[in-house]
């Protein structure tokens, strides 16, 4: 069974989502002030206040990787409809080991930050079962940014086939103890089949009762808890659905475990990505579900600080022709 590090995909997906409560905000806000601007003759002028800057924190802290911060000062939409976010590079980043010391995280310059500034402690190899802590100062604020969480325990987890056109299943050995966990599909575009290479598109999904979240974002993701299988062997099956027509394919699939911080995170975010939006003037959507409150773990910021702990495997898929 193959180990990755590519985790990473959580900062890329996640970034912006933290900020869709401000932006569905601003969405409000501006229709209400059209509807009065078109059902009054006169004219009024309307005050909207700016949105007050925020300390943005994302790091996902995985067993036996290199610590990763991504920090910025983030508040109002460009006209792309993303948040204009502002790099923070003079902020002292520290990081405790169960209420030790360790180390302090190191500025890195990166052409790929999307604003944000980068900050890294590339000698220190987090454990499981160990809680950490970030604690964050700029010269700016006269407060500090604190956030913290646990690596869970590895997964114990095997990728097995299907009899099942389009299906495989991992059958999951849950220990006693309220575990959370991700599934997903890792590659997305590259696939093996039988004698060549070939790049596709494809997503996972799964009809399974544990399953809280089915997303198509990322080639697919779900997020589910072991509320229903606690301390139990669970086979949970899955379903992927290539566009190519062999009769049978490699993926690479990634099973995570995940903190209660992660699992939070996630579930605000994809149930808010996922809310039906009404499009309205061409440039924005307004939201039909009700905004909700995305969780954070960060004291006097937004983001999360979470640990996280996989593995990776490749399952063969038999295609439906």
């Amino acid at each position: 069974m193959r180990k990755s590090g590519y985790f990473l995909y959580f900062l890329m997906f996640h970034t912006n989502s933290t900020f869709k409560m401000i932006k569905i905000l601003g969405h409000i806000i501006l229709f209400a002030s059209f509807l009065s601007l078109v059902s009054c003759e006169k004219e009024i002028d309307i005050d909207i206040p700016a949105a007050e800057k925020k300390i943005v924190i994302h790091s996902y802290i995985a067993e036996s990787s290199p610590v990763k911060v991504k920090i910025g000062y983030a508040s109002n939409y460009g006209n792309d409809n993303m948040p204009i976010v502002d790099s923070i590079k003079n902020a002292i980043v520290k990081l405790y080991e169960d209420n030790k010391f360790k180390c302090t995280l190191d500025y890195k310059k990166t052409s790929q930050s999307n604003g944000y500034s980068l900050y890294t402690a590339d000698s220190l190899l987090p454990k499981a079962l160990t809680t950490y802590k970030l604690v964050i100062s700029t010269p700016n604020i006269d407060y500090q940014i604190t956030a913290e969480t646990s690596i869970p325990k590895k997964p114990v987890v095997s990728f097995k086939e299907s009899p099942n056109p389009n299906y495989f299943n991992i059958l999951i050995n849950d220990k006693p103890g309220n575990d959370f966990y991700l599934v997903q599909n890792n590659s997305g575009y590259t696939f093996r089949d039988d004698s060549s290479i070939r790049k596709i598109y494809t997503v996972i999904s799964s009809n399974d009762p544990a399953i809280i979240i089915n997303s198509k974002h990322n080639k697919g993701l779900l997020l589910f808890k072991d509320e229903l299988f606690e301390g139990q062997l669970y086979d949970l099956s899955i379903s992927i659905a290539p566009q190519l027509n062999v009769s049978s394919f490699y993926s690479d699939v990634s099973f995570y475990s995940i903190s209660p911080e992660a699992y939070y995170y996630h579930k605000t975010v994809l149930q808010q990505s996922t809310a039906d939006d009404l499009p309205f003037l061409g440039d924005f959507s307004l939201p039909v579900s009700e905004p909700m409150q995305v969780y954070s773990n960060i004291k006097n910021g937004l983001g999360v600080f979470a640990g996280i702990n996989m593995i990776t495997d490749t399952v063969k898929v038999y295609n439906q022709l």
